[in-house]
């Protein structure tokens, strides 16, 4: 990982990084185990190819809390294909996207890819409750049989091969998105 100890990444205003260098830092950052701010505002990042990089950044880092991608270009095209990862990024919850060349369609995906979230939190809440419940009866059903003498089918009191659940549910954690000073309606 490159500078395993980076948590902050200022790089804004007038440096020019523009989509390659984008790719560049993206990629040597997606599996920073400590970044949690990365501001690279003003760069010349335009379009679908810095909203590539950017994607692939947010599929994989696990850190990463504050993206600031302000007064660049990314326009329609990069804030759609950024939307696309947000409901698997469970670790984002600030996005700034203020002065992106945004309409009204880079707008509209970017909120269905917050209720698509939303939805997979609503599945994911319902799963996991299922299971609970399901567990629990197995529980009550095997200490039953075990205070009725009975042998549940378990053998060799296991209680009948439950397993410890692991209750954490991931999902979007993105609770501000700013784009304000854009051309939305």
């Amino acid at each position: 990982s490159v500078c395993p100890q980076l948590t902050l990444f200022f790089f804004w205003q007038g440096n020019e990084l523009g989509n390659n260098g984008a790719r560049k830092l993206c990629s040597a950052l997606r599996y920073n185990k400590s970044l949690t701010i990365l501001e690279i505002g003003a760069n010349a990042l335009t379009g679908a190819d810095a909203g590539t990089a950017i994607a692939g950044l947010l599929t994989q880092n696990q850190t990463l809390t504050t993206l600031d991608l302000r007064w660049n270009q990314l326009g329609d095209a990069g804030t759609v294909v950024l939307a696309d990862c947000l409901p698997s990024n469970h670790t984002l919850t600030s996005l700034g996207l203020r002065k992106n060349a945004i309409t009204d369609r880079g707008a509209d995906a970017l909120a269905t890819a917050l209720k698509s979230a939303a939805q997979l939190y609503a599945k994911q809440q319902a799963e996991a409750a299922a299971a609970v419940a399901a567990a629990d009866a197995e529980r009550e059903s095997t200490t039953s049989d075990y205070a009725n003498n009975r042998s549940s089918g378990g053998g060799g009191g296991r209680g009948g091969g439950i397993g410890v659940m692991n209750n954490s549910i991931k999902v979007s954690a993105l609770v501000c998105i700013d784009i304000k000073f854009n051309s939305v309606r």
